[in-house]
């Protein structure tokens, strides 16, 4: 149960990070600062980082969920 409450709290971190990545971004790209090409290449970039951290972030899951039994 207690596993289960801490990975969620990892997705919600994921997500939230993501979210503050996002916004930095646009925020960015209304200062002139940045170009919408580069916010698209960051939205690509930061998927395939978060994708990769969730499935991690699974693998991990199952192997400790597997321990535990």
């Amino acid at each position: 149960k207690l596993l289960g409450t801490k990975v969620e709290d990892c997705r919600v971190a994921m997500r939230n990070a993501r979210h503050e990545v996002l916004g930095e971004a646009k925020r960015m790209v209304q200062a002139k600062e940045a170009t919408q090409d580069d916010v698209k290449s960051l939205e690509q970039d930061l998927s395939k980082l978060l994708d990769k951290y969730q499935a991690k972030l699974e693998e991990l899951e199952t192997a400790k969920t597997k321990e535990l039994m």
